[in-house]
């Protein structure tokens, strides 16, 4: 017998040698086991005697059998070294490890992307890998079939847990979808099953249709692709871009197109596998888009004077022919079909039409217009000096401009304001001032062309009782052919504030078209009222204007000073005077001569302010009385302020054909009633139509 030591300090008598048993599997270590984890492991011997353990333990939950198989579920980790006996006497030591349980063998990814018909040899190789389980690991295709032309390379040595899916050649499968299930198992038997699935599509380039681009317009377009495996990459395979245009590797077509033309062009798509795929594009630049150059505001035309002005358009393709589409030219204006507007406008004012214009690809563009025919430059013609007002007395005075195009809108801009007063948008300045003094301001016109002018204006406000009565006049007529002028001087050292009233043959304010002129000014006006300032030594002229129908009434002459003047009446071929009136009393007297075919009219004007109750005495050339009667005005004068004119025959027929004297009496006054107060003047018509006037005598 033979002694042999074990490793736990055994000692073992064998029965036979060991040259009579030989163990030809297990290596001193056998293969480690997993807690947890089914264990087997085979003994082999050629003899024909059994397996027995005879030194130290097997892991727990594992046993030897007769037959020499190590199996069971071992429940712990560790390392259990024991000794065996080959039933013939032989001797083995051997060391078993057992291991935590391992990690769940899994495989990853869970996914595969899609696959692209046009890649070649290689172009499409995706690993997979397992995670877990021990080493070394062998995979295979356990259901289902990859795409024609792909395939899986398992690793089935060593310990690199990947296998390989990729194209063995060229992948022919198109469109095609297919669901397949790989298999790994490790070392321990352990195994995992992932079911994944490759689309299979062909890359194409889907367009799109490129919209055509103009010169000079920035272009930006971006083509596309399907199929494949993003991202795409693009380049220009054939033909050449439009001039000015370029294409990035992201497939966008961007530039400024510098010519016209159509170009034909090849593209290829390579996707992330390298699969390639081409398309044809053509691509239109047309030229650049057609525009009406010309503002929209045209240049102003003078009405009587000739106008020229020439549209222009841009872009298309000339020649061009215009029309007018909507709207209308100012009169006697035309657009002719090469753009020229001409002509020679006649009427002031603001015109706006559209336009269009066709090149000869009968590409149209339209603008609208605004055309303004003035009267020349806008200008505000009233004098920087208004005519004055007197405080509490009502007041108008109306702004003038010409020029421009009207009608025309005013306005204040700045300055200070009489109380009272107020401008309304066609420039008349009304009301009744409240407060004496001097006012500055600027007023603003504007025409219909949005012309505008200013001027800056001066307005006095006399104080309330400042002026008294300079003297009447005591018929004023206008219209029906006659016209009345009046000359009111001012002889003192200083400037005379001047009032004007006209008034109706009821007395009420009477208002007409007069020119106002002073040394320096002169304007139109239609007013009831003319105030001014006159300075000394010089006259104010106040005439009325021409009127379709004959009005007549009286005027008094205000002022805080002393006013000499008189009054002229003219019917256009003959014409008489009178001074002003100053002669006021209760009762007047004119001479009068009837005789020879002449006629003597009168003037009566009553200043009382109550109605008027006159008598009229008449006396022949000698002295003998032919009536005494009742004169009544032919206005109602409750307020005073009454006026009436008329031939002497045609209310006191004693005094046709003869010559005298008629006194007009009015109220001899009473502790109850104010005395009458009146003034006139008389007019004699010779047979040939010239006449004089005759001044009333105040006894």
């Amino acid at each position: 017998m033979k002694p042999v030591i074990l490793a736990m300090g055994l000692l073992l008598m064998a029965r036979t040698s060991l040259a009579e048993l030989s163990v030809d599997a297990p290596p001193p270590n056998l293969p480690a086991g997993f807690a947890g984890a089914p264990y087997s492991q085979t003994l082999t011997v050629s003899s024909p005697f059994g397996w027995s353990l005879n030194a130290g333990a097997l892991p727990a939950g594992l046993s030897l059998s007769s037959s020499g198989v190590i199996s069971g579920v071992p429940t712990s980790a560790g390392t259990s070294i024991f000794g065996l006996n080959g039933g013939g006497g032989a001797l083995g030591v051997f060391t078993l490890t057992i291991l935590p349980f391992p990690p769940r063998l899994v495989i990853t990814p869970a996914a595969l992307p899609s696959a692209c018909s046009n890649v070649s040899f290689g172009g499409y190789s995706k690993n997979l890998a397992a995670g877990g389980g021990v080493a070394p690991y062998t995979w295979s295709l356990t259901s289902g079939a990859l795409p024609a032309g792909l395939a899986l390379y398992p690793v089935t040595t060593g310990a690199i847990p990947t296998a390989r899916i990729w194209t063995a050649g060229n992948l022919t499968a198109a469109a095609v979808t297919s669901t397949f299930t790989v298999t790994v198992t490790d070392s321990t038997s352990a195994t995992a099953s992932q079911t994944l699935t490759i689309a299979v599509t062909a890359l194409t380039v889907t367009g799109p249709t490129l919209p055509a681009g103009a010169v000079g317009a920035p272009y930006s377009q971006t083509l596309a692709a399907t199929g494949g495996a993003a991202p795409y990459s693009w380049s220009l395979a054939l033909g050449a871009l439009p001039p000015g245009l370029s294409l990035s590797s992201a497939g966008a077509i961007t530039g400024t197109p510098t010519a016209a033309g159509t170009a034909a062009f090849m593209v290829t798509v390579t996707d992330a596998n390298s699969a390639a795929a081409s398309g044809t594009f053509t691509l239109t630049i047309n030229p650049p888009p057609l525009i009406i150059s010309t503002a929209p505001l045209l240049p102003s035309g003078l009405a009587g004077t000739a106008y020229s002005q020439t549209l222009t358009a841009a872009g298309g393709v000339p020649p061009y022919s215009w029309q007018v589409t909507s709207g209308a030219l100012p009169p006697l204006l035309t657009l002719s079909s090469t753009g020229t507007i001409a002509g020679t406008p006649t009427t002031p004012g603001a015109w706006s039409f559209t336009v269009s214009v066709t090149d000869s690809t009968l590409h149209v563009a339209s603008q609208s217009f605004s055309l303004t025919a003035t009267l020349g430059l806008l200008t505000i013609t009233s004098p920087a000096a208004l005519p004055s007002a007197v405080a509490g007395a009502p007041y108008s005075q109306a702004l003038a401009a010409m020029g421009g195009a009207p009608p025309y809108t005013w306005q204040l801009t700045s300055g200070t304001w009489p109380a009272g007063l107020s401008m309304s948008s066609a420039g008349v300045i009304a009301g009744m001032p409240t407060v004496a003094g001097t006012y500055t301001f600027s007023a603003q016109v504007n025409d219909s062309a949005s012309e505008t002018a200013a001027r800056s204006f001066s307005l006095t406000v006399v104080a309330a009782g400042a002026l008294s009565r300079q003297g009447v006049i005591s018929q004023v007529v206008a219209g029906g052919g006659w016209t009345t002028t009046i000359w009111l001087a001012n002889r003192t050292s200083a400037p005379v504030q001047t009032s004007l009233v006209f008034h109706g043959d009821n007395g009420s304010p009477l208002s007409l078209p007069l020119t106002v002129t002073l040394p320096a000014s002169s304007q139109q006006v239609t007013e009831s009222t003319v105030n001014e300032t006159i300075a000394p030594n010089t006259t104010l002229v106040v005439a009325t204007g021409t009127s379709a129908v004959n009005v007549e009434g009286w005027a008094d002459v205000l002022g805080n000073g002393s006013l000499s003047g008189i009054a002229v009446f003219s019917n256009g071929t003959t014409e008489a005077a009178v001074p002003l009136q100053s002669q006021i009393g209760t009762s007047i007297s004119l001479p009068f001569d009837n005789t020879n075919g002449a006629s003597t009219g009168v003037a009566l004007v009553n200043l009382a302010s109550g109605p008027a109750g006159i008598t009229a005495t008449v006396w022949d050339q000698y002295g003998n009385q032919l009536a005494a009667m009742p004169v009544v005005l032919t206005q109602n004068d409750a307020n005073g302020g009454g006026h009436d004119s008329f031939m002497l025959s045609a209310r006191l027929a004693v005094t046709a054909g003869i010559r005298g004297i008629v006194q007009f009496q009015g109220n001899p006054g009473s502790p109850f009633t104010p005395a009458g107060q009146l003034t006139g003047l008389g007019l004699r018509a010779e047979a040939n139509g010239l006449f004089t006037s005759i001044e009333t005598i105040v006894p």
